[in-house]
């Protein structure tokens, strides 16, 4: 009956309305030059434990759902540069930072990014999906 819903090529459908620092597609708490909301990665390292408790009913649960939101995540398309190359968005000097581009700050104490020296990863935002009628409006992720 719906054979549109879940295509490739189309806009995700949002479950709470967008809350953009611009109203239209800034990310809350960014600004052109700072960030001031804390890294995915420190927010990440914060709310997980670094060892193993496994549970004797949810571990075939939880490996199936992430499978899931994995693959759905890690094939949901990204901003490209000039020709589709993929975009550096680490080490980059400032007047050739393009604008798809929030890196993710890393931390020293980062188990383990910090023994590599690791302090910056290479985020490219997802691409842009057009609005429902091609209508002006807040930013849509493609599906």
């Amino acid at each position: 009956q719906n054979p549109q819903w879940g295509k490739a090529g189309t806009r995700y459908v949002r479950f709470l309305p967008p809350d953009y620092a611009d109203g239209v597609s800034l990310p809350r708490g960014a600004t052109l030059f700072s960030n001031s909301t804390p890294s995915s990665r420190e927010v990440s390292l914060a709310v997980h434990r670094q060892e193993d408790i496994p549970h004797s009913h949810l571990v075939s649960l939880v490996a199936v759902w992430a499978q899931f939101v994995a693959h759905d995540i890690s094939h949901t398309p990204q901003m490209t540069g000039f020709n589709g190359e993929r975009l550096k968005c680490c080490g980059v000097d400032f007047n050739y930072f393009h604008p798809e581009c929030f890196p993710i700050r890393l931390p020293k104490s980062d188990p383990v990014h910090g023994p590599l020296h690791l302090r910056c990863q290479d985020y490219a935002r997802s691409a842009t999906a057009p609005r429902t009628g091609c209508t002006l409006g807040p930013r849509e992720q493609m599906n």
